[in-house]
Parts: structure tokens; C-alpha cells; sequence
């Protein structure tokens, strides 16, 4: 990955020694960079990382989305948690972060609305930049996708989002609930540093099932975002 689908709420993964290999191949090709006084070897790989990194994260809400659609099958199997748990303890995403990527597939890409067309140039896009505009896309609002489409970065489509339906507002009012790695909860106030603490969650706990349970539910259902 090259960071789209990195949030403050999401754990850290556990790389493999054969993941770690990706490494020693930035080395390996700096170094042939080095041998032939030629960078564009390593720009390349760079490019091909970017790329590699984009497509995955699309992916990525591409598979949660059709998972989310046939969750009602595996609770029939006998899964109990919601999808939102699952995601959370086998892969480590927030139940927010998935419920964005799911979100993102739903209305962008499985929206009748948006041309084929345009859909396969927004492939090329970082998740991040596609976040922009999913409620945009849910509610139907008139924005020209072809500018969209070819818009070269996400302060673009921002600004085109932003024309259609204006600037917002409410970041600045906001109340927003937030939790510590040490299980501390606090909430904030827009975009004000203060913290207002409201107490703690033993997180430290979370090898029992059933507080491990409890305590994610409370995240999903609460809104909680995991610093």
C-alpha cells in the first residue's frame, strides 16, 4: 500500500518476512538506478508502487462491499458479530473506515447514475481523492463527472464538490469522540486542540471475547475514533 487507505483509526498490521521483501527491492533497483547513472529505473518502480497501492485500496471497498451485501448468508452459517467487528479483529480496519469504503463502492461505483466511462478513469484515482465524493454521488448532485474524471489531483475534485453543494461548515462545531491506545475516551469540539476526558475503556482486556466484543461494539455504535 502507499498510504490511501491509512486513517488515525485504523491498527497497524503485522508484516511477514516475505512482505518485508518489498524492501530489499527498493534497494536492489536504487542500487541499478546507481549503476546505470539513471533514476528512471527507480521512478518507475516508484510509479508502479503508487499504482499498485491505488488499485488495492479500491479493491479493498470493492470486497467489503459485496461482503457487507451478503452478510445476512454468513449469519445464517453461524457468524454473530456484524461486519464491522470482523473487519475490525481480522484485518484491523475501524468499523468507521469500513463503513467509508463500503460506502465509497455503493454510491460511486455501483451508482447508474455515473457513466461507465467515467467510472474507469476514476480507478486511477486514490481512494482518498474518492471519499470527496461519495455523498455527492448518494444524493444525486449535478456535478460534470467528466471534469471529475479528469481532474488531476483531490483539491480538484474537492473544489468541484464544493461548487455543487458549497463549502460545509460543521467541522467547526462538531462534537467528535475519540479513544487513546490506553482505552482513554475523550471528545472534542471541531478542530480546538482541547480534549474533554470521559473516561476508560480496558483495552487492555481484549482478550476475552466477550469484552473485546462489547468494547467494539461501543466504538461502532458510538462513533468512537481509535487514535
Amino acid at each position: 500500500m502507499t498510504g490511501e487507505l491509512e486513517s488515525n483509526y485504523d491498527q497497524s498490521l503485522l508484516i511477514t518476512p516475505s512482505e518485508e521483501r518489498i524492501f530489499s527491492d527498493v534497494e536492489e533497483v536504487i542500487a541499478n538506478s546507481k549503476i546505470q547513472a539513471d533514476p528512471r529505473p527507480a521512478l518507475e518502480f516508484g510509479r508502479n508502487l503508487r499504482r499498485d497501492g491505488q488499485l488495492k485500496g479500491l479493491a479493498l471497498a470493492k470486497l467489503l462491499y459485496m461482503l457487507d451485501g451478503d452478510w445476512a448468508l454468513f449469519k445464517h452459517s453461524g457468524i454473530e458479530e456484524d461486519i464491522e467487528e470482523i473487519v475490525f479483529v481480522e484485518m484491523g480496519i475501524s468499523p468507521q473506515t469500513t463503513r467509508k469504503y463500503i460506502r465509497l463502492w455503493e454510491d460511486v461505483f455501483e451508482n447508474p447514475a455515473i457513466p461507465g466511462s467515467v467510472k474507469e478513469q476514476l480507478y486511477g484515482k486514490s481512494v482518498k481523492s474518492l471519499l470527496l465524493l461519495t455523498a455527492a454521488a448518494r444524493d444525486g448532485d449535478d456535478i460534470d463527472w467528466d471534469k471529475v474524471s479528469n481532474a488531476e489531483n483531490g483539491a480538484e475534485i474537492r473544489d468541484l464538490v464544493r461548487g455543487v453543494r458549497g463549502p460545509t461548515t460543521s467541522s467547526e462545531t462538531s462534537i467528535m469522540l475519540k479513544m487513546e491506545r490506553d482505552g482513554t475516551l475523550f471528545a472534542v469540539k471541531g478542530t480546538s486542540p482541547q480534549r474533554y476526558t470521559i473516561g476508560k475503556l480496558l483495552v487492555g482486556a481484549m482478550d476475552d471475547p466477550v469484552i473485546s466484543k462489547a468494547i467494539i461494539r461501543l466504538m461502532e455504535r458510538g462513533g468512537i475514533l481509535w487514535l
